[in-house]
């Protein structure tokens, strides 16, 4: 037995096949507690925001410590990162300290001696000390700044935790798939709130307000010429990622359907809208490489990736989808305001062209005023001197307000139904696809059910056991997350049904 293998007989890892085992023994609080520091699962929302939550610390940490230069740190930066080491340190000592207190509870560890010493023997363990030793240390010694800095960058392999058993998931759920099909699975299909197509999503959301920060602060002058290498090198980096996004799209969209031909597929998948942002939002790179000019206008086509945002964000697709349904009524709405602007500014045109021809001079040039006023902004450059132009000037102030109000009432509505129908949605698909798992699991080889006809219901089929549920790993995946969507209630009475039928079967 070499060292590797002894190491892992004490320690009782196996990176080929290390995943979460609920905890053993303890009180409740404590195994909720395991569950939320050991598990890392993506499937479980409070633990996948925790993570989410920690990373982003981490991240914006390292950040703004790589932008301090020794000797020309802006005096507001340097406390900004102090306190932002202080609370990682702290938050990450914390994590690790709830661990090793909690480990006992590790199935893999029952009946041995020593459970928490072998805890820290293990390689994420060990990981994990020399983070926390150098963040400590980094905070106390008057070590010269590049170092510090680059010993506070070994804080990015605390992100090693959650990504590896994201990725050991997808690697599960997706066996037998070919690269390309697994590709598809990452950008295009799944749930994309979790697992490796939420990490994606989580990745690039980041790069594109990385981007936009950095577009921003480049307009300051004295940070562009500070930091210009620096903004350089985090600008090629958001690129590269957006580039490698883009190449994977084209690769694997051919296993939609609608770009199935591996040429005329591809052709059409490049000049869908979205794929057209992703070039865009590339694009100043390389113009840049090429033409040098003056207008900024190469930098701010930059703008265009928070288009991608679209994406990635929840709150803007639904945005965005809440507008496509309601667009009849939104058309409605906005071809009544522009009649009413025109009727305004020729009204104001005729009462007052007379007493004021240099400001209201022209219907096109009085749908200015016409617009600031139904608005209800008045700016006062422009306003009517006249009995009338001022009566006019009233009744629009008050239309005006209803006309406005007007298209945010049915975004409002549209949202309210959208949030409806999306929670009915999760519920149905989440019950579906157990059953559709259910279906393949109890296939044979030939893809044909081994079970009677009787036992399908509208094309799919169902468990007819417990036991067939337990001998899928992807059936019950589906089931826990269905269960965890489910309020408390519901669970409640899941339980009781549960225990009903249990004892029905004992019965029998």
């Amino acid at each position: 037995m070499n060292f590797f293998s002894k190491w892992r007989s004490v320690a009782k890892f196996d990176f080929d096949n290390d995943r979460y085992q609920p905890p053993i023994g303890g009180t409740t609080f404590k195994r909720e507690v395991f569950r939320l520091i050991h598990g890392h699962d993506p499937d479980d929302v409070l633990t996948r925001y925790m993570d989410r939550t920690i990373a982003v610390f981490i991240l914006v940490s390292v950040i703004l410590d790589s932008f301090l230069d020794i000797q020309n740190s802006p005096k507001f930066l340097l406390p900004l990162v102090n306190a932002l080491d202080w609370f990682v340190t702290i938050t990450l000592t914390l994590e690790m300290f709830i661990k090793w207190l909690t480990v006992d509870l590790d199935p893999r560890l029952s009946g041995l001696k020593f459970k928490r010493l072998r805890f820290l023997l293990r390689p994420m363990s060990l990981l994990d000390l020399l983070i926390l030793a150098l963040s400590w240390i980094s905070l106390f010694l008057p070590w010269h700044l590049a170092f510090v800095q680059f010993m506070r960058l070994v804080r990015l392999t605390e992100l090693v935790h959650p990504v590896m058993n994201i990725i050991n998931v997808f690697i599960r759920e997706t066996r037998g798939y070919t690269l390309r099909r697994r590709f598809f699975s990452a950008f295009f299909g799944g749930d994309r709130d979790h697992g490796i197509p939420g990490l994606i999503d989580f990745t690039i959301f980041g790069m594109i307000m990385l981007s936009v920060l950095l577009m921003t602060l480049e307009s300051v002058d004295w940070m562009a010429e500070l930091y210009k290498p620096k903004f350089d090198a985090l600008d090629t980096l958001v690129t590269i990622c957006f580039i490698l996004e883009y190449l994977a799209r084209v690769y694997c969209c051919v296993e939609d359907p609608k770009y199935r031909h591996p040429i005329i597929g591809r052709l059409r998948y490049i000049f869908t809208w979205g794929a057209i942002i992703d070039l865009v939002s590339i694009a100043p790179f390389f113009l840049g490489l090429f033409w040098t000019t003056t207008v900024p206008w190469l930098w701010a086509l930059r703008l265009v990736r928070m288009l991608k945002l679209a994406r990635y964000s929840k709150s803007i697709s639904t945005i965005s989808a809440v507008i496509q349904e309601e667009r009849a009524v939104l058309s409605a709405a906005v071809m009544m305001l522009f009649l009413l602007t025109l009727f305004a500014a020729s009204g104001i045109y005729v009462m007052e062209n007379a007493a004021q021809p240099d400001k209201f001079s022209s219907i096109p040039v009085s749908m200015y005023w016409a617009v600031i006023t139904l608005t209800t902004i008045g700016y006062g450059d422009y306003y009517p001197i006249t009995p009338l132009g001022k009566l006019l000037t009233m009744f629009l102030a008050v239309a005006g307000l209803g006309m406005i109000a007007l298209p945010a009432g049915i975004l409002a509505n549209g949202f309210s139904q959208k949030i409806k129908t999306s929670q009915k949605s999760r519920h149905r698909d989440a019950l579906g696809h157990f059953s559709r798992e259910g279906d393949h699991s109890s296939n044979g080889p030939s893809g044909q059910s081994d079970k009677p006809h009787d036992t399908q219901e509208q094309g799919h089929l169902k468990f007819s056991s417990i036991d067939q549920v337990l001998r899928s790993e992807e059936a019950t995946t589906h089931l826990n997350h269905f269960i965890h969507s489910l309020s408390h209630a519901e669970k409640e009475a899941l339980i009781a049904l549960t225990a009903i039928s249990l004892r029905q079967d004992d019965h029998e």
